[in-house]
């Protein structure tokens, strides 16, 4: 892997370095995640979140409709678990939600596209 760095500094000057090898991949602690059923059915009163790397800590969980109003939301307390089970009202209208994951005190954001059918 090779990179080259661009930088515009505050006086306006432009500078860009030369081309060096990197030792390897970049160390990602980013979370891949599933969300299923995926379609939901109309009966359906729940979803999972699965994630390829264990979840440890409380987490804010909001599901919100597509111009962005909240739906519903909910702390769950995970100790090093790989998925959890949100729980949602049947009564949803058919529509895509956003599933936004946010660990307290962490900057990070987790969003998931989710549709009830």
């Amino acid at each position: 892997m090779f990179i080259r760095i661009n930088a515009l500094d505050l006086d306006g000057q432009y500078h860009t370095s030369g081309i060096k090898r990197t030792a390897g991949e970049c160390d990602s602690k980013e979370k891949n995640l599933v969300i299923f059923p995926n379609p939901a059915p109309a009966n359906n009163s729940s979803f999972t979140v699965r994630s390829d790397r264990p979840f440890n800590g409380s987490y804010k969980i909001s599901l919100l409709d597509m111009s962005g109003k909240l739906v519903r939301k909910n702390t769950l307390a995970l100790v090093n678990t790989n998925q959890f089970e949100f729980n949602h009202s049947s009564s949803l209208p058919a529509a895509q939600y956003l599933v936004v994951i946010q660990q307290e005190n962490s900057e990070e954001v987790l969003t998931l596209t989710w549709q009830k059918r």
